[in-house]
């Protein structure tokens, strides 16, 4: 792995370390004045930044859900390598809040209630906190990012003002931005799952990686049919997906399974057909 030099420029610091979409400022990181603590970094634009960020320990608090992928092993995110050594560089420990998992709803509606929020807090605002961002803007439990981010982000601020579309992904009706936004920026990044092909296979029975739907449906007729495992027997199965729990087929596995191609007739995961059950079955009649 290739050593990471001692200035990064922003931008990529942010890549490295974002907090991750739906982080969002909270008022009790806020200084009371309002005022921002430096005019030297109102008018900054990006520039190199030197490691460590700060001259003392800095510590922040950040609420987040518990990923059932990580909690078998660890107690915190705080115990993840990549945290760690990114404290080393930074100068920054981040102290993760975490609440039992099955009850952060029940958790977040405590701590928005509280009054004592953490530094960050992590969360669905759009579909898992009741009244939406909009009404956490109201009762002051997360300050609006507009004037933020015209201050101390002119990155983020160009982005926003290239691409509209990615800007009304974080605003509310009433245009107040509530999160910083998580950004794949190389279209490479917009795909984390997908079909895998055995390769072996394809060379044993010397067909080429499929690019059109007549491609797989010839090469999984010959996975079938020709013994690509060499054991003398048709006895494969060409094609295997799976499903969130057993028997279940929902969740993100389930969709995956379900919605495999579909793309290739130009419809997303959330198509819906256009009419009724009733109407649809009238019609094949």
């Amino acid at each position: 792995m290739e050593r990471m030099t001692e200035r990064i420029d922003r931008r990529e610091f942010l890549r490295r370390v974002g907090l991750g979409a739906g982080a969002t400022i909270l008022a009790g990181c806020v200084p009371q004045t309002g005022q921002p603590g430096s005019t030297a970094a109102a008018g900054a634009s990006a520039e190199p930044l030197t490691l460590p960020i700060v001259k003392q320990p800095l510590s922040l608090s950040y609420w987040a859900p518990m990923s059932s992928n990580v909690s078998p092993t660890m107690k915190s995110f705080g115990e993840i390598a990549c945290y760690r050594e990114l404290e080393k560089r930074t100068g920054i420990h981040i102290d993760f809040q975490h609440p039992p998992l099955g009850q952060e709803t029940e958790q977040f509606n405590l701590v928005a209630a509280s009054g004592k929020y953490p530094d960050v807090l992590e969360y669905n605002w759009l579909t898992n906190a009741p009244g939406g961002p909009a009404r956490f803007l109201r009762d002051g439990v997360i300050v609006r990012l507009n004037d933020l981010i015209d201050r101390y982000a002119p990155n983020l601020k160009r982005v926003l003002s290239e691409h509209p579309e990615w800007r009304k992904m974080i605003v509310t009706d009433e245009g107040d931005i509530y999160a910083f936004p998580f950004i794949r920026g190389d279209p490479l990044l917009l795909v984390s799952v997908g079909l895998a092909i055995r390769q072996d296979w394809l060379d044993r029975l010397g067909l080429r990686t499929p690019a059109t739907l007549e491609d797989w449906r010839g090469m999984l007729a010959a996975f079938k049919q020709r013994d690509p495992n060499g054991n003398g027997k048709a006895d494969e199965i060409p094609l295997s997906t799976w499903a969130a729990s057993p028997g279940a087929g929902t969740g993100a596995r389930g969709a995956f399974s379900r919605y495999s191609f579909i793309g290739a007739w130009g419809i997303g995961q959330d198509w819906y057909p256009r009419c009724s059950r009733s109407s649809a079955s009238s019609s094949r009649r």
